[in-house]
């Protein structure tokens, strides 16, 4: 389930627009084979963590020339990889590398909990204490070994769930109850119909007063073509993974997070058009939907290309040196897409 990575160049040259664009398709993370194995890979972007009961998923934007991402966790903010240089134990108990030439700046950060060799964009970290929250960083890591820097950190807190089966239910006393149908909560929790009443669409009323399509089923009107519980006839309850349509019961598609299940498949709720940050929210004819939100396309003139919603010049710009994403040192500037000593003049 990695993401595409795309890359283009425009040339202005004598009044003459040229454009030339190369479009590269990525594979588990991997390169197309042209990048330099030793070269260190772009600093990873775009990382979300969404929590759920007992896990934490995390996805990230793809890095062209990484061959897989190292995932690093800690239960206390401030995670981080390791470093070069002499190692000390953190307060949390965990192993603290530092450079020596920047302890100054890394001596409170924590080294993770390191999960290494992921191949793809995404990782859902199971088995986690609910109510705890969880700290994540992402380096990509190239053929060669090589480690790039780690990505902004994330965090996410999960918690137990408390859905209801379906969705027309509502918690109702530790329970769920319809409450279009519910003689024990009809139209709201402890509403109670009387004894020659039944609850249709929220409303208590005469028990011979079920209208088509509706009928009685155990003191309640309920379409059977729809209602869960009674699905096709009465007292035919569906499984837990299933919804009723038409009468029959039917298996749900389920679909891993950014990815929902809007009646045809699963579809991308980060960049479907038709279905932008939930199903059936459909974004304008000239919109776009980035992570889930519906935008107006951002069209960045040369020699700008556009990184995280902005046009920057990655051959000038010390955070996108050369490439999106890539931070130049402290002691460095930007030029002509690499990274030089602030030393050095840009010739």
């Amino acid at each position: 389930m990695g993401r595409i990575a795309k890359s283009g160049v425009t040339l202005v040259a004598l009044g003459a627009l040229v454009l030339t664009a190369i479009l590269e398709l990525q594979a588990c993370g991997k390169g197309s084979g042209a990048m330099d194995s030793g070269a260190v890979p772009s600093t990873v972007s775009g990382i979300e963590a969404t929590a759920g009961d007992g896990r934490v998923t995390i996805v990230w934007d793809l890095v062209p020339n990484a061959a897989s991402y190292n995932l690093y966790w800690d239960t206390t903010e401030g995670v981080h990889p390791p470093e070069p240089g002499k190692a000390k134990t953190s307060p949390s108990g965990h192993i603290a590398s530092v450079d020596p030439e920047a302890a100054t700046r890394r001596d409170n950060l924590r080294v993770g909990t390191k999960i290494s060799e992921i191949k793809r964009t995404i990782y859902t970290h199971n088995g986690l204490s609910n109510g705890t929250t969880f700290y994540y960083v992402v380096t990509a890591v190239s053929d060669g070994g090589v480690e790039g820097g780690p990505s902004k950190e994330v965090s996410a807190t999960p918690q137990a769930s408390s859905a209801c089966s379906t969705a027309m239910e509502t918690q109702c006393n530790g329970g769920c109850a319809n409450l279009l149908t519910d003689n024990g909560n009809c139209g709201a929790c402890g509403n109670v119909c009387g004894s020659q009443q039944v609850c249709q669409s929220g409303v208590c009323q005469d028990s011979s007063s079920c209208q088509s399509p509706l009928q009685t089923c155990n003191g309640s009107c309920v379409d059977t073509q729809t209602d869960w519980y009674n699905c096709g006839a009465c007292g035919n309850a569906c499984n837990a993974n299933q919804t009723c349509e038409t009468g029959v019961c039917k298996n749900t598609v389920l679909c891993m997070f950014p990815y929902g299940n809007c009646g045809a498949g699963c579809v991308n709720l980060h960049t479907d058009k038709n279905n932008c940050g939930a199903c059936g929210n459909a974004c304008g004819q000239l919109q776009n939907c980035e992570l889930g939100v519906c935008v107006s396309p951002l069209i960045c003139l040369p020699p700008t290309t556009k990184c995280d919603g902005a046009c920057v010049n990655t051959q000038s710009d010390s955070s996108n040196c050369g490439a999106c994403g890539v931070q130049c040192g402290s002691l460095q500037y930007c030029c002509k897409g690499a990274c030089r000593s602030k030393t050095l003049l840009c010739l």
